[in-house]
């Protein structure tokens, strides 16, 4: 049920695809080329970050997990990446986002550890310092040949228009290897809440909702099957 309820919303709802236009009112010739070249290129990011592919991928997280996130990012040759986060990959804290707007939020990332240094050369020390991480705690994630390292990505909203307290820090266990001010009034985040609940930042997504009904008709499919065994 749950299986069938997601993909047939992720199948309607994902062949919706939506882009912001650029409208001229009043204008000349000159303005009106310019919206639509600006149109064509807001497309042309679209393709090149893959934006729908991964929207769609968004859509499932958030029926499934109830928020699917997505990170805005500058990529190594100075354009707009897309990439899709996990729901246990950011942290916020539940006491200052009880009303669902949190004012510092972390993301948590295993990165290869030749990569980390090849992205900031200055604090390669610190890297090689840093201790060897993994998915989790069992005795199978030890069983790699891959060498990663822990790294926690945050960001301090600023307090106030005029405030120079916003901060995006990144660090590892080895040490701060990245710091700056942060001006901007929001996350590089895109977040798609399913069901927001009433107190919190994450939603509520439709597996847990027919949590219930799912657990109701697995338990009559047992009783069906026993009695026709019998």
């Amino acid at each position: 049920l749950i299986s069938s309820a997601i993909d047939t919303l992720v199948s309607k709802v994902g062949q919706s695809r939506p882009a912001p236009v650029f409208l001229t009112d009043n204008s000349d010739y000159k303005e009106r080329n310019l919206a639509k070249k600006l149109n064509n290129f807001i497309l042309g990011e679209f393709y090149q970050t893959k934006a729908y592919d991964k929207a769609t991928i968004m859509l499932r997280d958030a029926l499934v997990e109830g928020t699917g996130i997505l990170k805005i990012y500058e990529t190594q040759d100075n354009k707009v990446g897309l990439e899709r986060k996990l729901l246990t990959e950011i942290l916020t804290d539940p006491n200052e986002s009880i009303y669902g707007e949190p004012r510092q939020i972390y993301e948590i990332k295993l990165v290869d550890r030749a990569v980390l240094m090849e992205q900031a050369p200055k604090y390669k020390a610190a890297i090689r310092r840093a201790e060897q991480a993994y998915v989790d705690s069992s005795g199978e994630a030890a069983k790699t040949v891959s060498d990663l390292v822990m790294v926690v990505e945050g960001w301090k909203l600023p307090s106030g228009k005029d405030a120079k307290d916003g901060r995006h820090t990144i660090a590892c266990s080895g040490g701060i290897i990245f710091d700056e001010e942060w001006t901007k009034d929001k996350f590089p985040f895109v977040f798609l809440h399913y069901s927001p609940r009433l107190l919190g930042f994450w939603a509520q997504g439709l597996a847990e909702q027919l949590m219930g009904t799912q657990i109701e008709i697995n338990s009559l499919d047992r009783k069906s099957t026993r009695l026709n065994s019998s």
